[in-house]
């Protein structure tokens, strides 16, 4: 029934609404569990009262438990009305969330499918702040009380704000003035000594490649004279520099010291200060400021029968990186962490696993690698599906699919501005299990808009698969993505076991790699045979090695009906390129070269023939057609391009991105600046932002 209604409870309070859902329970209590001949039913959550969501779940799992697998039959729809709904802590769903004869599904407002209307029922991990006053001591800075103790994330009306930022030489930790101690860095500058809150600052080591780490400052302190210490938090600090070759740092976050509009500064004891482009309309309460404040959104684990239909999820925050573990990348979002872990409980998915369970590449003895988490996580789970929903927003990554999660889809959906990468699938700690209930099977990634990821964490990608069985990547629009659009699969040394009969298929993937570099619109690792790369669209790449990259031990992989238009400009850049398999000065150490690789049907432009022999370790690329820059593609390669990305059919009129790219494309630039990243920045603008 209807389980929350306005004009009765709007405008109780939380307490109250905790009661009176215990109340409504009670009948539903009396019911003796699988008695009842269960059909269609549905309950109502509006969106007035934080974490009403949890409050619906216990119903709903009441309901569910009453109800007899061998009788019951229908759908169960946990309708959420427009509006926000706001969570300060993830909806985690079980077993007990899902009936073994009635689907679940979580519905926001309306039916439409697409893209031409976003949903309005709107799941946020974020909080509003108050209303903002003018700093006591500097009328340039507004101030507002923190509605939490921590968070990384702010937003002004939806748009993402840098946290204050400065080069190493501003902060006094430049190679002029610092070396790196085992304690920390030693700097014969008084500079940190003017970091507000030391104990928030935060250390960025850029290779300007695609890994990325973080680790934070617990202090500064004398250390001799005219010399102060900044003291790093263990273990992030030792075990990152022996493990992620960290030393001094390439940028400064969180000093409290403002140099440009744009910025703000989190301050532990309870403000939350912001330089503003526009501080009257701020100050007149005509913005909103947001934090994002729910580590996470949704967890769900061994569900199955379960939709998620036009629900946004927006504003998950993730702390991670501020922790003693610190965020000490190796590739794509997959981090290197001691083991065993330090009591962590709040990230207890972060837990080591055996070595036999998962790939340790570049991580051996006291390491352990882990992927971040996402804000929506489906694990164990079977016949689970999100369709027509976003994710913007996010502190992490958006979607993650895996631990044996099978026949399942996210479909016409909409992942934009977020810190990590859009989707990943599987784990690092499933690539080498061969407990077929532990592999990620028959899961579609289709018809979705992938768009603005790794804009804080700018090593990660649009779409990583670490390894999975007969699944696909399908008809996504992928584009402006911090590294790869596609890495499937990662990393190296898995067998068939593992991937196999994957596709990717009519993608149509535009600017990718646009911070990273060892990286391409396609990044491949390891032998996956039976798999089938075709149709797709890649074009207009910002950096990166290459466009179609075969990287590292890639084997029995079909390239077909491929189109390739307007490589990157740096560096020595191919269309296509088997990783140590073609060059003639290896052809005598080919360990790592795969095989039975054959690329056909292929059209390129703006890139010329690969000087390589690709018939080495039998691959094969045959039927190429070459088009000088300029010139217009043949209608075959037409067909493809007008084939990838999104169905129509599927989804509808594709938005209007002009004003989200303006955004964004200011947010990465100055993001790209403040990184120190230069030498980064002509590439970046060279690709008609």
């Amino acid at each position: 029934g209807d389980v929350y209604k306005r004009q009765e409870y709007g405008d109780l309070t939380l307490t109250c609404m905790r009661l009176l859902t215990l109340v409504a329970l009670l009948p539903l209590l009396a019911v003796a569990a699988s008695d009842a001949q269960c059909g269609d039913s549905t309950f109502r959550v509006l969106p007035s009262v934080p974490d009403a969501l949890h409050g619906t779940q216990s119903l709903v799992r009441a309901h569910l438990a009453s109800c007899n697998p061998e009788s019951s039959s229908g759908t169960v729809t946990v309708h959420l009305a427009a509006g926000t709904h706001r969570i300060t802590r993830p909806l985690v769903l079980t077993s007990e969330d899902t009936h073994p004869s009635l689907r679940v599904v979580y519905q926001g407002e309306g039916e439409a499918a697409g893209f031409a209307d976003p949903p309005s029922s709107i799941v946020s991990g974020g909080m509003n702040v108050p209303s903002w006053r003018v700093h006591p001591t500097n009328p340039k800075l507004v101030v507002s009380a923190a509605p939490v103790p921590r968070s990384r994330l702010f937003f002004v009306d939806g748009e993402r704000i840098h946290r204050t930022a400065a080069s190493p030489a501003e902060a006094g930790l430049s190679a002029a003035t610092a070396i790196a101690t085992d304690n920390g860095i030693l700097t014969n500058s008084s500079l940190p000594l003017t970091w507000l809150h030391p104990e928030t600052v935060e250390l960025v080591f850029d290779s300007y490649d695609y890994p990325i780490s973080r680790c934070r400052v617990t202090g500064v302190e004398p250390s001799g004279t005219g010399q102060w210490l900044v003291r790093v938090v263990q273990p992030c600090w030792s075990f990152g520099r022996a493990n992620a070759a960290i030393g001094l740092p390439t940028s400064v976050e969180n000093t409290g010291g403002f140099r440009a509009s744009g910025q703000f500064w989190f301050d532990p004891a309870g403000k939350l200060v912001h330089y503003p482009t526009d501080a009257a309309a701020l100050l007149s309460n005509a913005s909103v400021g947001t934090v994002a404040v729910s580590e996470g959104l949704v967890f769900a684990h061994g569900v199955r029968n379960v939709e998620w239909r036009r629900i946004s999820f927006e504003y998950s925050g993730y702390n991670g990186p501020s922790g003693p573990q610190g965020y000490l990348e190796r590739y794509g979002g997959t981090n290197k962490r001691t083991c065993p872990t330090p009591d962590e409980p709040e990230y207890d998915w972060l837990e080591c696993f055996s070595p036999a369970e998962g790939s340790t590449a570049a991580c051996s003895g006291n390491c352990s690698l882990y992927m971040v988490p996402a804000a929506f996580e489906l694990r164990a789970s079977s016949n689970a599906t999100v369709t027509d929903c976003a994710f913007l927003r996010l502190g992490s990554w958006g979607v993650s699919m895996g631990e044996g999660t099978s026949d399942s889809a996210i479909a016409r959906s909409h992942l934009r501005d977020i810190s990590g990468g859009g989707i990943y699938l599987a784990n690092i700690n499933e690539t080498s299990t061969t407990d077929p209930t532990k592999q990620l099977r028959n899961v579609a990634v289709t018809d979705n808009i992938i768009e603005w990821v790794g804009v804080e964490y700018m090593g990660a990608g649009g779409v990583t698969m670490f390894s999975a069985v007969n699944t696909s990547i399908q008809y996504n629009w992928i584009r402006y993505t911090a590294y790869s659009a596609v890495s499937m699969p990662w990393p190296a040394y898995q067998g068939s076991a593992f991937n196999r009969d994957n596709t990717l298929r009519s993608n149509d993937v535009d600017h990718a790699v646009w911070y990273g570099r060892d990286g391409g619109s396609l990044h491949t690792l390891s032998d996956n045979p039976g798999t089938l790369i075709v149709g797709n669209y890649f074009h207009d790449q910002t950096r990166g090695d290459h466009m179609t990259y075969i990287d590292n031990l890639s084997s029995d992989l079909t390239i077909q009906d491929h189109v390739v238009d307007n490589p990157p400009a740096n560096g020595a850049q191919y269309w296509l390129y088997f990783q140590q398999c073609c060059d003639p000065k290896n052809r005598t150490d080919c360990y790592n070269c795969g095989t039975n690789n054959h690329a056909s049907h292929c059209f390129v432009r703006g890139s010329p023939p690969s000087p390589f022999d690709y018939s080495l370790h039998n691959n094969s690329v045959t039927d190429i057609t070459y088009v000088k820059e300029g010139q217009d593609f043949p209608a075959a390669a037409q067909a493809i391009i007008d084939k990838a990305g999104p169905r129509r059919e599927q989804v509808g009129e594709v938005p209007d991105s002009a004003a989200a790219d303006a955004y964004m494309h200011s947010y990465v630039t100055t993001e790209i600046m403040n990184h120190g990243g230069e030498a980064i920045i002509s590439l970046y603008l060279n690709k008609g932002f």
